[in-house]
């Protein structure tokens, strides 16, 4: 799949973790930070390894389940929207999100910013 714009994002980066309260502490909020970072070795960017990163392409989990040409589209006027992030996001509570990846596009050219439908997370 073709993302408009894809020349204007940064290189490829990984996020990497930096903090994560204690689990098993259920009254309290779990929190993680990160930062772009290069990474380490480029095969840490594969899909099998389930990573998190900024710019290039998506790195699909299931590449047989890909949203269709027109769920990457602006809402307000139909432009393309451009591959922002993803983030590696499980939830071990839930069988199906075990492995779960957010992935968050957007409008680069969108006027206002982040207007309403200028932003799409699968």
């Amino acid at each position: 799949m073709e993302i408009a714009d894809e020349k204007e994002l940064p290189l490829e980066m990984d996020v990497a973790e930096v903090g994560e309260e204690e689990e098993d502490e259920e009254d309290e909020c779990m929190w993680v930070l990160g930062f772009v970072e290069q990474p380490l070795k480029r095969q840490s960017l594969l899909r099998h390894r389930f990573p998190s990163k900024v710019g290039g392409r998506p790195a699909w989990l299931d590449p047989m389940q890909l949203p269709s040409p027109d769920q990457v589209v602006s809402v307000p006027d139909g432009r393309p929207l451009s591959f922002l992030l993803q983030v590696y996001a499980p939830v071990s509570e839930v069988e199906s999100a075990f492995h779960r990846s957010i992935f968050l596009f957007i409008e680069p050219k969108a006027h206002p910013p982040l207007q309403r439908g200028s932003v799409r997370a699968f």
